[in-house]
């Protein structure tokens, strides 16, 4: 796995706080929006939906 920065880590936990209150259906469809017209790219690993948590 690749290092993280501090900021990436705060980063991080608060995408997942966000993913949380909004629901992970609703925070993936906005994240598509938002990504649509740009050239960012998923990581291969990354190509599928997200592993859902269990609860």
């Amino acid at each position: 796995m690749a290092q993280t920065t501090p900021s990436a880590e705060a980063h991080l936990k608060d995408l997942t706080r966000l993913v949380e209150k909004a629901g992970e259906e609703r925070f993936e469809a906005e994240f598509i929006k938002a990504v649509k017209d740009t050239d960012f790219k998923l990581r291969a690993s990354e190509s599928g939906p997200p592993p859902r948590r269990s609860s």
